[in-house]
Parts: C-alpha cells; sequence; structure tokens
C-alpha cells in the first residue's frame, strides 16, 4: 500500500506491506551534509522498518528488512496510538466535523466514480476546502485516510483527499494506492519471522515513547 501526499506526490516515501492485521512500515527520516555553512547533500532515507500487530497493538523496529533481523524494541501502543499514519484509529481530530460535510455531484478519475463530501475550515488570513473522495470497495482492506467518515457511505471507503486553498484557488491531494495485493516471498519469508518475534522476543516490553528514545539512541551510535 502506498500514501500519496503533496509532501510526496511520487509516493516514495510512504510504502506499507500488510498481511491480515499484520502491518510492517517503512519509516523514513531526512539527512544532509554539510561543509562549514553549506549544504552539500541532502535526502530522505529508510533509517527503521516498524511492525505493528493490529490484534493487540504490539510492535517493533528493526534496523534491516530480513527474515534474520532482529527487533531493537519491543512496544505496546495504545490504542490511540499510530506509528506512521492513523490508518487504523476510530477517532480523528476532524471526526467532529461529520454532521458539516456537504455533498457534492460524484466524479470520475481514471475511470474510477467517487462520492463526495466537503468540509471548510477558516481562520484569519487563510481558508481551505477539505473534499472526501469515497470510492466503492469490492473486498475492504485495513487501510483508511479518514475512518470515522467511512460510515457516511457503506461500501464505499474514502481513497483520497483533496485539499484546496479558497482563496488562492491551489488544490492538492492524497490518495491511498494499492501496489499489490501480494507478498513476495522474501516479504512473506519476513512477516513469518517478525511476527514470530512479536510473541517470543526477550526485550522488555516498553512504551511507544520509550522506544522511540531507545531508537534515538541506538541511531546515535552507528
Amino acid at each position: 500500500m502506498n500514501l500519496v501526499t503533496p509532501s510526496d506526490p511520487e509516493g516514495l516515501h510512504h510504502y506499507t506491506r500488510f498481511m491480515d492485521s499484520v502491518v510492517i512500515f517503512e519509516i523514513y527520516e531526512q539527512w544532509s551534509e554539510s561543509e562549514g555553512d553549506s549544504i552539500t547533500a541532502e535526502g530522505v532515507r529508510i533509517f527503521k522498518y516498524s511492525i505493528l500487530d493490529l490484534t493487540n497493538m504490539r510492535a517493533q523496529d528493526y534496523i534491516t528488512f530480513s527474515d534474520t533481523a532482529t527487533p531493537v524494541t519491543n512496544y505496546q501502543l495504545k490504542n490511540s496510538e499510530s506509528i506512521s499514519f492513523g490508518f487504523h484509529l476510530d477517532k480523528h481530530p476532524y471526526g467532529k466535523y461529520i454532521d458539516s460535510l456537504v455533498p457534492m455531484p460524484d466524479s470520475m478519475i481514471n475511470g474510477k466514480q467517487y462520492k463526495r463530501l466537503y468540509f471548510d475550515l477558516s481562520g484569519s488570513g487563510w481558508h481551505q476546502r477539505l473534499v472526501y473522495y469515497f470510492e466503492h470497495q469490492e473486498s475492504r482492506n485495513i487501510f483508511h485516510m479518514m475512518k470515522p467518515f467511512d460510515s457516511c457511505y457503506p461500501g464505499y471507503k474514502i481513497t483520497r483527499v483533496q485539499y484546496i486553498d479558497m482563496l488562492t484557488g491551489h488544490s492538492s491531494f492524497s490518495y491511498l494506492e494499492l501496489v499489490s495485493n501480494t507478498l513476495n516471498v522474501v516479504e512473506h519469508n519476513v512477516f513469518e519471522a517478525w511476527q514470530k518475534n512479536l510473541s517470543t522476543s526477550t526485550l522488555p516490553i516498553t512504551s511507544k515513547i520509550e522506544a522511540q528514545s531507545s531508537f534515538a539512541r541506538l541511531n546515535q551510535k552507528k
């Protein structure tokens, strides 16, 4: 599964694998090299992989994507916490606007028909419209862009969000893209090994915050 966003228009940095209720995230970081006051190189790179079992909210972090790799953290997420984007969360700060959603005419994109709802946010000197695109789902997967709103159209799910600056007219999109319905052999072996590690690891179980601090210290030693 890929999440394409305005800050990542090619969808290169939100690649996520899943099998049943278990998810493996690629977690990226920005990096740069400098000489004196000048930046000589910069970019984005993977700095860890995180596995999450949604049935019990247990998670672990890894340095490499391999079935022989061992976890470097072992932690328990709260129901309100997520690792990457909150695709599984039942609550969202914008959930309070569900009664303010306004219907729009259906839209066709790449041969797919979408139902649409929107609401506006505004303040001093700004006005933004968020348009939610609902796609009919013959087989529903575990990913949601805005789970609290999906109930508006049974059998449909939000797979695309449009952000419109109502003052300038500028528009951008985020959307979920299913890259493949299957895992390759390497990915399948990693899932099997890492799922086993979730239940057999002797690492102490910590909170998400403690795991992040532990990984940061480990990363500094590299």
